[in-house]
């Protein structure tokens, strides 16, 4: 385990292993020099939209581990500020499927 944890320290997170990936995915994006998506659709990496995941992390802050907002907060996702309205974005069926299929190619 120690071997694991040298590799990557959060290789075993107490939170669904989703949200890890997503929140990695992100955190690639920004290393090599890309912005944080504003908006659903904007960056889709390995058929994740990091653009609507971003956004439902903002809107559900309250129900994240303080862990989990602090590592957002290393990446530049800031909390809803006041007064501003944020909701997750939703997808129909066809955007998720025309997302997952160009991911596939």
């Amino acid at each position: 385990m120690a071997a694991l944890a040298e590799i990557d320290p959060g290789w075993c997170p107490a939170w669904e292993i989703g949200w890890q990936r997503s929140y990695r995915l992100t955190l690639a994006h920004v290393r090599t020099g890309g912005l944080l998506p504003t908006q659903a659709g904007e960056v889709v990496v390995q058929g994740e939209d990091l653009g609507a995941w971003i956004a439902g992390q903002r809107a559900g802050r309250d129900k994240l581990m303080a862990a989990q907002q602090y590592l957002l907060e290393t990446i530049g996702v800031e909390p809803v500020a006041e007064g501003e309205a944020m909701v997750p974005a939703k997808r129909s069926q066809d955007e998720r499927w025309a997302v997952n299929l160009a991911a596939a190619r």
